[in-house]
């Protein structure tokens, strides 16, 4: 008896699309985004090649998609980290790097994906604006708390917020792209090392008259 073709009609209403989604990051593990292929997704699920199609217009719509998805994954680890920091902003705000870097440890390809050029036009495909813009708004809103308080010093939040997403992207891709020696993504010094540079971030944007490093006074 041959294998059984797993027809579309199979899939709940929005389960195809998932299916494919989930398809595409696994594919993705192992190659690149330019070898994507709905027909090939549609191979792997056993369903017909123009059943992808019905949820996503061509590959770039699949990969934004996927890069959404990394988007929302990515707020997980933010909202973690809040957690974790018991609702202080400022410890929220100093660990932001090691969540940044446990995402891009865990999820490397995602990470690319997210913040590379492959997806010129992003306003295109708004449920990725979307959940970029979340991801984006935790950070400006803790930048935001911080000032109001006098811990931070009464620079443009935009400002802040770029200057942070910046060093932490940059230094999670030189270690994913193994640019520096001897540090490892997965190793205990690059975890040192991005704390010691948020320090550095930090004596320059900490309002030393309100707040010091080690005492938020959040109570």
């Amino acid at each position: 008896m041959g294998r059984h073709r797993k027809n579309e009609h199979d899939y709940h209403h929005g389960n195809l699309r998932h299916a494919c989604i989930r398809e595409g990051i696994k594919i993705l593990k192992t190659s690149t985004p330019e070898n994507l292929s709905l027909r090939d997704i549609a191979r792997r699920l056993k369903v017909s090649p123009g059943a992808p199609y019905r949820h996503f217009s061509n590959k770039e719509s699949l990969l934004a998609a996927i890069a959404a998805w990394g988007f929302q994954e990515f707020a997980k680890y933010i909202a973690s980290g809040l957690e974790e920091a018991g609702g202080d902003q400022l410890l929220f705000f100093r660990d932001m790097g090691q969540s940044f870097l446990n995402f891009a440890r865990d999820h490397s390809v995602i990470f690319r994906l997210m913040f590379s050029g492959i997806i010129p036009d992003r306003s295109k495909y708004p449920e990725l604006e979307s959940a970029g813009d979340q991801a984006f708004t935790v950070l400006t809103d803790c930048i935001e708390h911080l000032k109001e308080r006098g811990i931070f010093k009464d620079v443009e939040t935009r400002r802040i917020a770029i200057h942070t997403l910046s060093f932490v992207y940059g230094y999670c891709s030189l270690l994913l792209n193994h640019r520096l020696k001897d540090i490892d993504i997965s190793s205990d010094d690059s975890h040192i090392l991005i704390d010691q540079m948020t320090e550095d971030l930090l004596s320059g944007i900490l309002n030393r008259k309100s707040a010091s490093f080690e005492t938020t006074n959040e109570s």
